[in-house]
């Protein structure tokens, strides 16, 4: 290797390794959150209400925060700001024009509320006429597989006004039996587990929100497992995931589980469950190693896991842990 080079190497090595250290992880919650949306049901049929729920992480003392439901039937690029093509007035004349009931559409503002309701109104025959490719051998411009896709926005605000966060997720409205139903996915316990060490037993803790029924140990690997199995993974028609199939198939749902920590790093940010694939165990667990006390002055940290499958299915668990140091790292 030329020589020349080597000053300019070790520069990029060492901005490389300031932004690691500069960068917190995807999953570490240090600011204001909105983690997940769940809609119940999850995929709406007609005449049906969707009630909606977020998943807010506000840090500090002060957890005021106030909130801003909306839908969009047609949302624009991300690159743009997600924003809404099609206004509610346009809508409603192009309603009443084709002969169907304006009323029947739900209003784009959905509220201030903390939970939102989204109905289910438009008519099913619309839908499917949209989704309807333009001409023979050619896609479609609206992809539903899943049913119609509509855009919920929920944008959270600090009641001082010192932060605000905008959130957006696809509900999808069933057009017929093949779109739906969807069970959102149950995620019963989150449990931690700390090795055993010298004098130190193993402990299993189930956790939840006292963190005085849990202890993990900073700078040391702490296992978290989360109790769910293959059963939330629903059978459903769709598209083909490898391509081959021209028209859907029978297949199982693939989950994902989201791992949040105030403090520390776990292994993966994201585990995947793929039915028949990959093992139920390895989508279970996630190392977790808490950070030192000089780096995160708190006793207690949150953990939440959130739990998804494919077709817009979410729920999740919170608890909040006890943190101690282990005695072989007093002093570091």
């Amino acid at each position: 290797m030329n020589s020349r080079f080597l000053p300019g190497c070790a520069l990029a090595l060492a901005l490389c390794a300031a932004c690691a250290e500069d960068f917190a992880p995807y999953n570490r919650i240090e600011s204001l959150r909105v983690l997940a949306i769940q809609a119940e049901p999850a995929i709406p049929a007609p005449g049906e209400i969707a009630v909606l729920t977020p998943l807010v992480h506000v840090p500090g003392p002060d957890g005021a925060v106030q909130y801003r439901w909306s839908w969009c039937p047609l949302p624009g690029p991300g690159s743009a700001g997600y924003p809404c093509l099609l206004d509610e007035a346009t809508l409603r004349q192009q309603l009443a024009q084709a002969g169907l009931d304006p009323a029947s559409l739900p209003a784009y503002d959905l509220g201030n509320d903390e939970t939102a309701r989204l109905a289910h109104g438009l008519p099913p025959a619309l839908l499917a006429q949209l989704c309807a490719p333009a001409a023979p051998d050619t896609p479609p411009l609206i992809r539903c597989d899943l049913g119609f896709p509509v855009q919920v926005r929920l944008q959270v605000r600090r009641a001082d006004g010192s932060e605000v966060v905008d959130s957006v997720r696809t509900v999808h409205l069933q057009i017929d039996e093949r779109t739906g139903p969807n069970a959102n996915p149950t995620l019963r316990r989150i449990y931690l587990r700390t090795a055993a060490r010298g004098d130190q037993p193993e402990m299993v803790y189930e956790l939840d929100d006292d963190p005085r029924s849990s202890r993990a140990f900073r700078l040391r690997s702490n296992l978290l497992v989360i109790d769910t199995d293959e059963r939330e993974s629903e059978s459903f028609l769709g598209p083909d995931p490898a391509g081959q199939a021209t028209g859907p198939v029978m297949q199982r749902e693939r989950l994902f589980a989201s791992w949040f920590i105030e403090t520390g790093s776990t292994r993966r940010e994201v585990s995947t469950l793929i039915p028949g694939e990959s093992t139920l165990r390895a989508f279970q667990e996630n190392p977790w190693t808490p950070a030192s006390a000089r780096d995160f002055a708190p006793d207690t940290a949150r953990v939440i896991v959130v739990l998804r499958d494919s077709r817009g299915g979410v729920s999740w668990k919170t608890a909040r842990v006890g943190l101690a140091v282990a005695p072989d790292t007093e002093g570091r």
